[in-house]
């Protein structure tokens, strides 16, 4: 059972690669995969909820990776790593009916990974709880606030470098206040 449900959300990412989410059907997924429409019923209501199925294996794998990296970048990086693999999907699901489902999983995305590079990092020794819940909240808005950017531009620059450059904006005092650096006077 759990192979066709991946067969499902493999076929439908291939088809999400090729066009628009709006011009997939389920009987284009099922048919694709070679079986009937009460098997896609089975394990999914709709094309929104498979999106949203894809979303969250996609969060529950990358857990994982994070416990094993200290750099915000490297993290952030492999948080969005996905929507490199899949570049036309991400885009066509971002671009679609599912976008807000699309910010939401980024959203929390780009949460959990500040919240593991924090623990990582033992940052809150460093910080107050609420000095660090706004410096978090800070860069999950800048973070976000530039993934959004690179989305609604097409991926058409390097997001990395991008986010490098506000991060070190950022520590170096040009985008917070100096309370907020994490370095000591």
């Amino acid at each position: 059972m759990i192979r066709t449900r991946q067969w499902i959300m493999d076929n439908f990412m291939a088809l999400a690669q090729e066009k628009p989410l709006n011009k997939i059907t389920v009987a284009q997924i099922v048919g694709r995969c070679g079986l009937n429409r009460n098997t896609f019923y089975y394990y999914f209501e709709d094309i929104p909820s498979l999106v949203e199925a894809i979303f969250a294996q996609q969060a529950a794998a990358l857990l994982p990776e994070q416990r094993d990296t200290l750099s915000l970048l490297d993290s952030l990086d492999q948080a969005l790593a996905w929507c490199q693999k899949y570049r036309q999907a991400a885009l066509h699901i971002y671009h679609s009916a599912s976008r807000e489902l699309f910010q939401q999983h980024l959203t929390d995305l780009i949460g959990n990974t500040l919240d593991a590079y924090a623990c990582q990092a033992g940052l809150d020794g460093k910080y107050e709880p609420e000095a660090l819940k706004t410096v978090l909240h800070f860069y999950r808005c800048l973070l976000l606030g530039v993934t959004l950017d690179w989305l609604d531009h097409d991926m058409r620059y390097d997001l990395k470098e991008e986010a490098r450059s506000l991060i070190t904006l950022a520590e170096n005092g040009a985008l917070l206040p100096s309370e907020y650096s994490g370095k000591q006077p």
